[in-house]
């Protein structure tokens, strides 16, 4: 089994976390049963309950595989109760569930992330990509930086930022550019 059995992926580089994830998930389950033996859960999703994350940690491997792998996409809204399923299952040494915890920065993580760390998790800091928020999105667009505005697309996406947001935001930014370009016509 890998040792440690949890980790904690702390910050907001999406794309290098997914990275690590699926070296993780290469390194620990047979190709064959990878698919059978991994889930992803989702803590802003309204569905979840600690009740369900326990029954998904309990489950057992598939024959053939050492362990399972629970990835948690969590956020800065989780609820309490699952914070605290996290933590017992940090906790439970004999559990065969390796535990990835993405947790991206906010304020209040750093003490969840502490309480992890003290539960035996393996921490690794994440960079924060600069400017993403749907403002830079459109600023990015009005500049024609398609390579800038993919990034930061990527990363909202990946944030899990509402549609409706990025393109109100974009709309924003292209009426005020043509305001702007108006007002320096006349």
């Amino acid at each position: 089994m890998v040792e440690p059995r949890v980790f904690l992926f702390l910050g907001g580089d999406g794309p290098e976390k997914q990275k690590r994830i699926d070296l993780l998930k290469k390194k620990i389950l047979p190709s064959t049963l990878a698919d059978l033996n991994h889930t992803v859960l989702y803590s802003d999703d309204k569905n979840q309950t600690p009740a369900l994350w326990r029954e998904v940690f309990s489950c057992l491997p598939t024959e053939g595989a050492p362990v399972r792998l629970v990835v948690v996409k969590a956020s800065a809204k989780m609820d309490p109760g699952l914070q605290e399923c996290l933590l017992r299952e940090a906790e439970d040494k004999k559990s065969r569930t390796v535990l990835v915890i993405d947790l991206p920065l906010h304020p209040g993580a750093e003490a969840f992330a502490s309480a992890l760390a003290k539960a035996g998790a393996q921490v690794a800091r994440f960079k924060n990509p600069i400017g993403t928020n749907t403002f830079d999105l459109g600023r990015a667009v009005v500049a024609r930086q398609a390579s800038r505005a993919l990034d930061v697309l990527r990363a909202l996406t990946q944030e899990r930022h509402k549609t409706e947001k990025i393109i109100g935001a974009l709309f924003w930014q292209w009426e005020r550019s043509h305001a702007e370009r108006r007002l320096k016509d006349d």
